[in-house]
């Protein structure tokens, strides 16, 4: 077989191997995501904010939504408005900020423990091994790597692939039926 044959099956071996690894991942981890299907359209009819960490932020009254369903990422959590707003959910999805040995690690587990108590967090299920929940509430999910539309999120099998914490906070939100979405704070410098 010469190399032109060879090279016609690279996209196959591809296709291939990003299934392979995502079947077994799930395979892996099935018994915990299934526990998102109660999640499903829990929230139609409702509205949500997902806050970022971007500087238009600033100088908002966040203390109007207290009472509404909010999704809040990363770096949030050590900020004096996490505990204004008592997020519905909080979503973590950066490895660094799973890294056992990091001060970052540490710093946001006993964060966790302290401030989440009425907070429901999103996190890699990758990670489920480092973190000891504490009594909180944890959501996993598994990023899916294999390419399929946004339109097939399904948080207790995999979703879509993502290039930041604001993408898996939409993909949850989305799952959960919410009818209104709103971004603030998700602008970057």
């Amino acid at each position: 077989m010469g190399k032109k044959n060879i090279l016609k099956f690279l996209p196959f071996l591809s296709i291939f191997y990003s299934n392979l690894i995502y079947f077994s991942k799930y395979y892996f981890f099935r018994k915990e995501l299934q526990k998102n299907e109660a999640l499903k359209d829990n929230f139609k009819g409702k509205r949500c904010f997902i806050i970022g960490n971007g500087p238009s932020l600033k100088g908002q009254n966040l203390n109007l939504l207290s009472k509404e369903y909010t999704f809040t990422v990363n770096s949030m959590i050590e900020t004096e408005e996490f505990d204004l707003i008592s997020p519905s959910y909080h979503v973590m999805v950066d490895s660094s900020r799973f890294d056992g040995s990091s001060e970052v690690f540490e710093k946001t587990i006993k964060n966790l423990a302290k401030k989440g108590k009425n907070t429901k967090f999103i996190f890699p299920v990758k990670f489920k091994d480092r973190i000891n929940s504490k009594g909180i509430e944890i959501i996993y999910i598994l990023q899916d790597t294999r390419n399929f539309l946004i339109r097939d999120i399904d948080l207790s099998r995999g979703i879509p692939q993502f290039q930041n914490v604001i993408n898996v906070a939409l993909y949850s939100a989305i799952y959960m039926g919410f009818s209104e979405i709103y971004l603030l704070g998700c602008d970057m410098t």
